[in-house]
């Protein structure tokens, strides 16, 4: 019984190591003057796309 036990919580550990996770990171900095922004993809979609707002001003 114990072994069976062990070998249920082996298959499943393995399991969860097995799963693939997508996470992004999004920076931006700016000096007053200059915005520079950034991020890092961890895969490839062909449909990425950016978006800017012009300034407005008093903002």
């Amino acid at each position: 019984m114990k072994k069976s036990i062990q070998f249920v919580l082996v298959i499943f550990m393995l399991t969860i190591l097995q799963t693939s996770t997508l996470a992004c990171t999004i920076f931006s900095a700016d000096d007053g003057t200059t915005i520079l922004a950034g991020n890092n993809g961890d895969y490839s979609d062909p449909d990425t796309f950016i978006v800017f707002y012009p300034a407005e001003s008093g903002k």
